[in-house]
């Protein structure tokens, strides 16, 4: 016997079916309020990725350079590139921790401290005893009464019209690695009053210096580019024939090569703890001027350097920001930055897919403290 059901019978029954099929989408919605919406572990949004990579792990003082560069470990560039075997860059660990320094938001004070130094490829330049290696007609003095410029003593030069007088630099005691194959940053102070005065360095035309007026220390640089066979020779000049150039005041003269000066650490996707994924990624490093440099001689106070991330081989995409170092008290956390998602990479490589660079090659010779490199992920943008 066919059972019939009336239709305020049905309409009874497909409202509680509706309501238990309401009740099933509340619940299962419910459960997914209550689940991480991370789409990494949280080590991921925590961890200091090269915490294990402190500057310890350093093979740039290795000698010879491996046959093919290495990651996971801090190296130096320009060992990848005709490297004579003369280190341009020294990084040793100076025996103190960064609370001999003072603090920093972030910075651990047990943390160790290293000091880097760019080499300064001549002995002399500061002038403190004497105005040794100087020839030419006119005059240069050595200056001790009110001196303008660094230290006890600088060179003072009064020339004629016509006159000259030159500035023979004498290489680094150990170092006879002049070349013109390489390229090299040349860096001197100067005090010049009135008159203006133009540089030739190794015979070529090179540097006009332009009054500073009284008391004002001028900054002059020029940068080989030929390269030079021997330590570089600077001719000081009246600006023209009928001229004279009285008063110009030069001390700490520094020569630094210039070319793959970069203190740097490939990372491959496993070096890293944990392991790197594309995306965003902040590179830190804490910087301290160093109380051995002096404004007087080697070593001198580190200027400037600039902290960044580089692309490698095995690099699809990288979009970077950069921060520079300049000389102030205590320490600074200088901090280089990916634009959002922009470290992207095959999963699978093998090669390094990324740089974490400090780079030197504008930098005046000197030395400075460094301490905790940091390499942090971003996985929903900075």
């Amino acid at each position: 016997m066919r059972q019939v059901i009336s239709p305020s019978a049905l309409a009874e029954k497909t409202v509680a079916r509706v309501a238990v099929l309401a009740s099933a989408v509340i619940l299962l919605a419910g459960c997914s309020l209550f689940q991480s919406k991370q789409l990494y572990d949280d080590v991921y949004y925590t961890a200091n990725f090269i915490e294990g990579i402190q500057f310890d792990r350093f093979v740039g003082a290795d000698n010879p350079a491996p046959s093919t560069y290495v990651t996971g470990q801090w190296d130096l560039s320009y060992r990848y590139l005709d490297w004579d075997g003369y280190d341009y860059i020294n990084l040793t660990n100076s025996g103190n921790t960064a609370a001999d320094f003072g603090t920093g938001d972030g910075l651990a004070s047990s943390a160790p401290v290293y000091r880097l130094e760019v080499v300064n490829l001549i002995d002399g330049g500061n002038f403190e005893t004497g105005v040794e290696n100087w020839t030419g007609t006119g005059t240069t003095a050595h200056w001790t009464s009110t001196v303008p410029l660094f230290g006890t003593g600088c060179a003072k030069v009064d020339l004629a019209p016509l006159q000259s007088q030159t500035y023979s630099s004498m290489a680094l005691a150990g170092f006879s690695g002049f070349t013109s194959a390489a390229t090299y940053n040349l860096f001197f102070r100067y005090l010049l009053k009135t008159d203006t005065a133009s540089v030739l360095v190794d015979g070529d035309s090179a540097i006009t210096l332009e009054p500073t007026g009284e008391g004002v220390k001028g900054y002059a640089k020029y940068t080989l580019n030929n390269g030079s066979t021997g330590a570089p020779v600077f001719t000081f000049k009246p600006i023209d024939e009928k001229s004279i150039l009285s008063e110009l005041y030069v001390d700490n003269f520094r020569v630094g090569r210039s070319g793959n000066m970069e203190l740097r650490l490939y990372l491959a996707i496993s070096d890293s703890t944990p392991a790197l994924e594309s995306g965003t990624y902040s590179f830190s490093v804490w910087v301290c001027t160093d109380p051995l440099a002096t404004t007087v001689q080697t070593p001198y106070p580190v200027d400037a350097f600039v902290v960044k991330m580089a692309a490698c081989a095995g690099t699809i995409n990288l979009s970077t920001t950069s921060a520079t170092y300049a000389a102030a008290d205590g320490w600074q956390k200088l901090t280089a930055t990916l634009k959002p998602g922009a470290l992207a990479f095959v999963e699978d490589s093998l090669d390094p897919v990324l740089s974490l660079v400090l780079d030197f090659n504008q930098t005046r010779p000197g030395s400075v403290l460094l301490a905790q490199p940091e390499l942090r992920f971003y996985p929903d943008g900075i």
